[in-house]
């Protein structure tokens, strides 16, 4: 048996994930994530809850019609790109926090 407050310290374990329609920004499932942020047609951040670390963690992006691209990452936020607004997008992120 293993806790779960010990969980949140196993590097094989995702600290923060969220699944979302960009279109109308709502988040429709989530762990450790705040908010997602429209900055412009098919640009956002998600912002975590918990800060990582660094911004040295992994991450995958996912959308159902677009290809999908990282702008840019910092410890509390990730920043990504769609080009347009699109009604299934996908973040999840493992890393030290």
């Amino acid at each position: 048996y293993v806790p779960p407050d010990l969980l949140n310290y196993n590097p094989g374990i995702a600290k923060a994930w969220v699944d979302y329609n960009q279109s109308n920004l709502v988040i429709d499932a989530s762990r450790n994530v705040t908010s997602v942020t429209d900055n412009a047609a098919g640009l956002y951040t998600v912002n975590w809850a918990t800060d990582f670390s660094s911004a040295n963690y992994a991450y995958s992006l996912a959308s159902a019609k677009v290809s999908i691209a990282l702008i840019d990452k910092t410890a509390g936020t990730l920043k990504a790109d769609t080009l347009s607004d699109t009604s299934e997008n996908s973040v999840i992120a493992f890393g030290d926090q």
